[in-house]
């Protein structure tokens, strides 16, 4: 089987869990021995795991080793759990992190037992626990941050073309000088519920549909990519209005629906091609059910609120205010 299959891994991480094991009590020749068995069956099976791939790791790694020492201890990984990625372990939780990775007994995680557990876990992609599946959540957040900023511009974009007749009277942007018809706050509403339906299907390759609070790491990201001017503004009607006033009164464009997804990243280039062709697919029939399903709970009276939109736009506003007066 290729490397990158589960039980491949689990053969791999098993092997180097019996073949450290077994050394403890053993006499320091033995060890040495087990030692350089082990070295060597990692090297052969990470050699297979792509460049760009390890330099995620190790940029990883240093986000946990906050002592830069090296090491990551147990303190260290429940601080960026914690921390950085708000997630609440339970008694004991992290210890066990630590220990099934802990090869060597020191009660520590060197980067040579931490590239064993990622091979294991299967180039990355980890089985949905443990200390590889919270690596992957940290190493997935810019990889998310681009997806939700293409998805959000490319969901604008459409509503705009496809809205702008209703706007064609439209004749300022200022919504105090100019008469607000009963139409404008319709699509304003629409363009919110969308907009929801839009960011939890997104959020859904997160790991969560609707989310009230977000990682501080994850806010970063976001705040780079510019979502609050070129999506989460236009909750606020006022800014709304003006989008839709500059969209009516510029040339219609091409509504195009794809959205730019991340790559699944494979060495056969026929596969890669067909799941972009699958991914392109796909973005356009969640484009699709977003609409028919904002409408559908309009028609029975089941208002959709803008829980997620609405929290990460509050949380980026504050931590963009933090920032600008430097009180982090």
């Amino acid at each position: 089987q290729g490397f990158g299959s589960s039980r491949f891994g689990c053969t791999l991480f098993k092997v180097s869990r019996r073949l450290f094991g077994a050394a403890h009590g053993h006499p320091a020749a033995t060890f040495q021995v087990q030692m350089s068995a082990r070295r060597e069956a990692l090297m052969q099976a990470a050699s297979a795991v792509p460049h760009q791939t390890k330099l995620k790791w190790q940029v990883a790694f240093n986000q946990f080793d906050i002592a830069q020492n090296g090491v990551i201890s147990v303190e260290e990984l429940r601080q960026v759990m914690v921390q950085k990625l708000l997630m609440t372990p339970k008694d004991g939780e992290v210890e066990n992190m630590v220990a099934t990775v802990d090869l060597n007994g020191d009660n520590v995680i060197s980067y040579e037992e931490f590239e064993l557990m990622m091979v294991a876990a299967g180039r990355g992609k980890a089985a949905g626990s443990g200390f590889a599946h919270v690596v992957h959540r940290l190493i997935r957040m810019p990889e998310i941050a681009a997806l939700i900023i293409a998805e959000a511009k490319n969901f604008v974009h459409n509503f705009c073309q496809q809205h702008r007749d209703t706007f064609a009277g439209l004749t300022t942007p200022d919504v105090n000088a100019a008469e607000q018809l009963p139409a404008y706050y319709d699509a304003w509403q629409i363009f919110k519920e969308e907009g929801e339906l839009m960011m939890q299907s997104t959020m859904l390759l997160w790991g969560t549909a609707q989310m009230k609070t977000f990682e501080p790491e994850f806010l970063d990201e976001l705040n780079q990519t510019g979502i609050l001017d070129s999506f989460l503004r236009y909750l606020d009607y006022a800014s709304f209005i003006e989008l839709m006033y500059h969209s009516a009164t510029q040339p219609q464009q091409h509504c195009d629906q794809n959205s730019a997804r991340p790559q699944t990243p494979l060495g056969n280039s026929s596969v890669q091609k067909r799941l972009a062709e699958l991914d392109f697919e796909l973005a356009n029939m969640d484009y699709k059910r977003n609409q028919l399903l904002a409408e559908r709970r309009r028609l029975v009276g089941c208002e959709i609120d803008s829980v997620t939109t609405g929290a990460l736009k509050q949380q980026l506003e504050m931590a963009q205010y933090r920032e600008d007066v430097g009180n982090d």
